[in-house]
C-alpha cells in the first residue's frame, strides 16, 4: 500500500486471483508422420496473477519450460490461448 501526499489517495496493490489458462498448440513435425489432427493439442495451467494478461504470460513461460524439458524432438506451435477465472478449490477437511 502506498499513500500519495499530493492527492491523499491510497493505492492498494492489485489483488491476485486464480485463472485457468488453456494453451492450444500444434506439433507440425509429428503430424507430418502421423497425419493431421482435427483439433489442436491443449495444455491447461492454473495460474495466480493480477490480470488475465499476466496469467497468460506466466502460462506461456511455464509451457516453454515444459517444452524445453520434453524428451521429444518436434516443434510445438502455439495457435491460441483461452483464459477464464478459475473455480474455487475445495478447502481440505482438517478434522481427518
Amino acid at each position: 500500500m502506498s499513500i500519495s501526499r499530493a492527492t491523499n489517495v491510497i493505492a492498494f496493490p492489485a489483488r491476485k486471483r486464480a485463472w485457468l489458462v488453456r494453451i492450444l498448440y500444434r506439433e507440425p513435425t509429428y503430424e507430418l508422420n502421423s497425419g493431421p489432427r482435427r483439433e489442436p493439442y491443449c495444455w491447461t495451467y492454473r495460474i495466480t496473477a493480477e490480470t488475465e494478461d499476466r496469467a497468460i504470460a506466466q502460462a506461456l513461460e511455464e509451457f516453454r519450460l515444459m517444452e524445453r524439458h520434453s524428451s521429444v524432438g518436434w516443434v510445438r506451435v502455439i495457435t491460441g490461448t483461452e483464459v477464464s477465472p478459475a473455480p474455487p478449490q475445495p478447502v481440505p477437511d482438517r478434522d481427518r
